[in-house]
């Protein structure tokens, strides 16, 4: 993984622990939280992380600190609408989904080297069976319906405008 690094979810329970990962390798994280954001788990790590604050959902603000950051390799795990009481469609659209798009085309500006997007399982649907890639999709929130279509832009890039980057899907 190419420096800088950039992790957005940091304070989530995969960021966290990607965030001490790469401190721990003395390698240069960026991470963008909300100023009101619970940072329970990266608290023993904070001073060791450069800290920006913004919104994702602020184009400006992000614009900027992309600008100052240039990353290399970045980790896209912020999200919104995981949990029951998440569940305003317009709030969900703008962080999982225009929020990715704007991420992407800033970070592109510095010809990143890697560009990792988390999925959820909830893109799914409720199954009887042990979940597969390769199953279908069967959306059943507003959440799993715009984590799809995070999916779906991230592979119209790959497949438009990113040949030769290194792009993960999980």
């Amino acid at each position: 993984m190419n420096n800088p690094i950039l992790i957005t979810g940091a304070a989530g329970f995969i960021g966290s622990n990607l965030a001490r990962y790469f401190v721990d390798r003395k390698s240069e994280v960026n991470i963008i939280i909300k100023k009101n954001t619970n940072i329970w788990r990266i608290k023993d790590i904070i001073s060791k992380l450069n800290v920006f604050y913004g919104d994702l959902t602020n184009k400006k603000r992000i614009t900027n600190i992309i600008k100052q950051i240039k990353p290399k390799t970045i980790f896209h795990l912020a999200t919104h609408g995981a949990y029951p009481d998440q569940n305003c469609a317009e709030k969900i659209k703008k962080i999982a989904l225009d929020s990715t798009i704007h991420l992407v085309n800033q970070c592109k500006k510095y010809s990143f080297s890697v560009f990792i997007n988390t999925g959820s399982s909830s893109e799914y649907g409720f199954k009887r069976k042990s979940m597969r890639e390769n199953d279908v999709l069967e959306p059943n929130s507003y959440y799993s319906v715009f984590k799809c279509a995070v999916d779906f832009v991230i592979n119209h890039f790959i497949n438009n405008f990113f040949k030769g980057f290194g792009w993960y899907v999980f």
